[in-house]
C-alpha cells in the first residue's frame, strides 16, 4: 500500500512524472506505478541502510503539474540514530540503475533480480494503462539526476533476468529473508555487491536446514542460473552450511599471518606505494 502523506514527507526522495493523454490514464495503472516504485526504494534501503539501524517509511505526496502527474516519494519518518542523508543512498542507487538499463543490459549495482521485475511491471502498467512515459527524477542533495522508464530500459530489463545458463555452482551470503508461500524460498544475500539471489529449496530437510540458518553467514550450494552477463538470478538449493561471521574480532585475528612480508613497511606505506603504481600505470595508457 502507499502511503499518503501531508507536509511532514522529507523533501528528499524520487519524484515520479507520468505523462498521457488527458482522462486516459487509468487510477488503476497510477496507483501501481506508485506502489513499485515505493517497494524498490524500500528493498534498496533495507540493503543499503547503516548497519544496526532501522528502515525508512516510504510515503508519497502529490505535486502539481500542468502537463500529467507528478508525485514524490520520500521517507515520512526516519527511525533514531539514522542519519537521514544515509537515504539518498536509496534513491540515488534506482535512478543510477534505471540509467544504466538505458545504456546496457545487466543487473544494476544492488538490482536485485526481483527489483528489475518491478521495472517491467511499471512498464507493463505503462502500457495498459494510458501512460505514455514515465520519468524517475531523485531530488535533493547535490547530484540529483533522472530517468526515464522508456522501452529501452524495459528490454534491457528484460535482457537482465533472463536466464541463459545454468549449472551446479556455490557462493556465500547471509540467509535473510524465508517466504514459504508457493513455492519455499529464501533470500541469501551477497555484500560484496549488495544484491540478493533468491535460492528455492524443497523438502522437509532443507525446509528444517533453512530455517536453523536464518540469519547467519552461510555457503549455499546448487543448481545455479545466470543471466548473459554471467550474474547470479536464482538457484535451486541442494546444500547449505554455515560460515563464521566476519566480525571485526575474526578479522583482527588475521593480522600477523606473514609477519616480515612487508619489510620495514607499514600497511599504509605499502598502500600509499601501491597506489602511486596504479596511477602510473593509468597514466601511461592514457597519454
Amino acid at each position: 500500500m502507499v502511503t499518503a502523506v501531508g507536509d511532514g514527507v522529507l523533501d528528499e526522495g524520487v519524484v515520479v512524472s507520468m505523462r498521457g493523454r488527458p482522462g486516459q490514464i487509468r487510477l488503476s495503472a497510477y496507483v501501481d506505478v506508485l506502489q513499485q516504485v515505493r517497494l524498490s526504494l524500500d528493498e534498496l534501503d533495507g540493503r543499503l541502510r547503516p548497519t544496526r539501524t532501522g528502515k525508512a517509511r516510504w510515503g508519497v505526496r502529490h505535486m502539481p503539474d500542468d502537463f500529467g502527474l507528478r508525485d514524490l516519494i520520500a521517507p515520512v519518518s526516519v527511525p533514531k540514530r539514522r542519519d537521514p542523508a544515509s537515504l539518498r543512498l536509496s534513491t540515488t542507487t534506482l535512478v543510477a540503475g534505471v540509467s544504466k538499463l538505458s545504456a546496457e543490459p545487466g543487473l544494476p549495482a544492488a538490482f536485485s533480480p526481483a527489483l528489475v521485475e518491478r521495472l517491467q511491471r511499471v512498464g507493463d502498467r505503462r502500457a495498459e494503462g494510458g501512460i505514455e512515459e514515465v520519468v524517475l527524477e531523485q531530488i535533493g542533495g547535490p547530484d540529483a539526476r533522472s530517468a526515464t522508464i522508456d522501452d529501452v530500459v524495459l528490454a534491457n530489463a528484460g535482457a537482465s533476468v533472463r536466464e541463459v545458463s545454468r549449472a551446479m555452482s556455490s557462493f556465500e551470503g547471509v540467509l535473510d529473508v524465508l517466504n514459504n508461500r508457493k513455492s519455499p524460498r529464501a533470500a541469501v544475500y551477497d555484500a560484496r555487491t549488495h544484491r540478493a539471489v533468491t535460492v528455492y529449496y524443497n523438502g522437509a530437510e532443507l525446509a528444517v536446514r533453512v530455517r536453523e540458518l536464518f540469519g547467519r553467514r552461510v555457503s549455499v550450494a546448487g543448481e545455479l542460473s545466470r543471466n548473459q552477463q554471467g550474474q547470479p538470478l536464482s538457484m535451486r538449493l541442494t546444500a547449505s552450511d554455515p560460515l563464521p561471521d566476519l566480525t571485526a574480532a575474526s578479522l583482527a585475528g588475521l593480522a600477523g599471518m606473514a609477519p616480515g612480508w612487508l619489510g620495514s613497511r607499514s600497511v599504509e606505506d605499502y598502500l600509499d606505494g601501491a597506489r602511486r603504481r596504479d596511477e602510473d600505470v593509468a597514466g601511461r595508457f592514457t597519454a
